[in-house]
């Protein structure tokens, strides 16, 4: 964007004046004008997708079977589809209630469970292998 010098001022004023707007708040509002060119190497971009691993961890199949399941009716408070898949719950339609009180399709969410231990809406964490497995004994003092 190419604001001319002698119209800085008068930008500044109207981006304060349509925050003030938006936003009520006791905090200063600083705004600087600058040019500026930022340029990322195409080649560290291709080669950071290229190497990158992300580290997900699946939820423990004991914790996945332990889910609840249910058939959904009126009473229960559920969003309209699963988030994961988009269609429609029905009612009547056995679904898996999450401990953070999302619902989900049980195959949806058995499938992502078992490549991460969040919850695809808010990230509550399922336990995981490494938390079920028995830890060393700690060794005693001397």
């Amino acid at each position: 964007m190419r604001v001319p010098e002698d119209e800085h001022p008068i930008a500044i004023d109207k981006l304060v004046d349509a925050f003030d707007a938006a936003v009520s708040t006791e905090l200063p509002i600083v705004v600087d004008i600058c040019d500026m060119i930022l340029r990322i190497g195409s080649d560290l971009v291709s080669e950071s997708m290229e190497t990158y691993e992300p580290n997900l961890v699946p939820a423990s199949r004991s914790s996945i079977e332990a889910l609840e399941r249910v058939n959904l009716d009126h009473t229960l408070p559920f969003e309209d589809a699963c988030v994961i898949c988009l269609e429609d719950f029905s009612v009547d339609q056995m679904v898996i209630h999450l401990p953070c009180s999302h619902y989900y399709h049980e195959h949806c969410i058995v499938q992502s469970l078992e490549i991460s231990h969040l919850c695809p809406l808010c990230r509550h964490p399922m336990p995981t292998l490494v938390e079920e497995l028995p830890q060393p004994p700690e060794p005693e003092p001397q």
